[in-house]
């Protein structure tokens, strides 16, 4: 079957295609129902990404040529030379700029139903101003805008868009590629971070704050962290088990960072204060690159 037979090209940067994680689950007779026949995924070569709107894979359009995917071709659709064949169909490769702020979101007025939320959180008007936090326009409308800016500060790269009244999902993200993205690490200017999931969480650890949209850190991540930063605190929400903290912060060490977890904060990381995370911080047992093995050697003693 050919590939022209299963796309919908729309403009001259994007096109549809059926999604093959969804077609690969078909083998699966538990998801015999997900094979996709819709054209849900979304390859976009102006952000160099895709992304399935049915089972929310993504990453970036040359992940789509690995072996990994490779072997994902079923008759539906094939997935090799991916981006010759966007060639062939005239979709043209630009380089993604961020998005310009007047597309994502405007100023928040002291006056505001946004406002009034963020000082519930704890997060009064000059850290509005600090973090440049906006309010959500379009389809980010009733939501708030953490942004993560570029250097120029110009454009956003990447952000948060977090529901302030019933609007679901709670959360809504761009979809474009979060791996490579650090949120507040141009802006810390302490030798060291508070390593966090969430930006909320980020913002409420003070300017030391930085977040890695997820329970997860990235090669990419732990790269750009361990350049910048001496020492890492590692603050991951109450529900990530403590193994998966530790790990993380073995990785830092490998990295040449120092590194701890944050044990000991008064409630979730999202609603303590400035001063519970320093205080937390203080409590911390710090581990040096040095000392790696012997962490590494203390669970088979325990």
């Amino acid at each position: 079957m050919e590939f022209t037979d299963h796309f919908e090209k729309l403009g001259q940067t994007k096109i549809y295609i059926n999604c093959p994680y969804c077609v690969k689950r078909k083998l699966d007779k538990e998801f015999n129902e997900r094979a996709d026949k819709g054209q849900h995924m979304l390859l976009d070569s102006q952000r160099n990404f895709y992304y399935c709107f049915r089972c929310n894979v993504q990453g970036k359009l040359e992940d789509l040529d690995s072996p990994a995917s490779v072997a994902l071709q079923v008759d539906q659709f094939e997935l090799p030379t991916l981006k010759s064949r966007l060639k062939n169909l005239k979709i043209n490769q630009v380089h993604f700029k961020g998005y310009r702020i007047s597309e994502v979101g405007t100023s928040i007025a002291t006056d505001s139903e946004a406002y009034n939320y963020l000082i519930k959180r704890r997060i009064p008007g000059k850290l509005i101003q600090h973090y440049k936090l906006l309010e959500g326009v379009g389809l980010y409308k009733n939501r708030i805008i953490i942004p993560e800016y570029n250097l120029k500060r110009d454009r956003i790269k990447y952000f948060t868009a977090r529901a302030f009244n019933r609007a679901t999902p709670k959360y809504l993200n761009p979809p474009v590629p979060k791996s490579n993205i650090v949120y507040n690490i141009n802006n810390v200017e302490t030798d060291y971070c508070i390593l966090c999931e969430g930006c909320i969480s980020a913002i409420s650890a003070g300017r030391s704050g930085v977040a890695v949209y997820g329970k997860k850190v990235s090669f990419q991540q732990y790269s750009s962290i361990s350049l910048k930063f001496k020492r890492v605190y590692v603050c991951l929400d109450p529900d990530v088990d403590l193994k998966v903290k530790k790990e993380i912060r073995n990785n830092f060490l490998m990295h040449g960072c120092e590194s701890g977890i944050i044990e000991n904060l008064s409630g979730d990381p999202n609603d303590v204060s400035e001063s519970d995370f320093l205080q937390a911080v203080e409590k911390t047992t710090i581990y040096t690159p040095l000392q790696l093995s012997l962490v590494q050697m203390q669970k088979n003693f325990l």
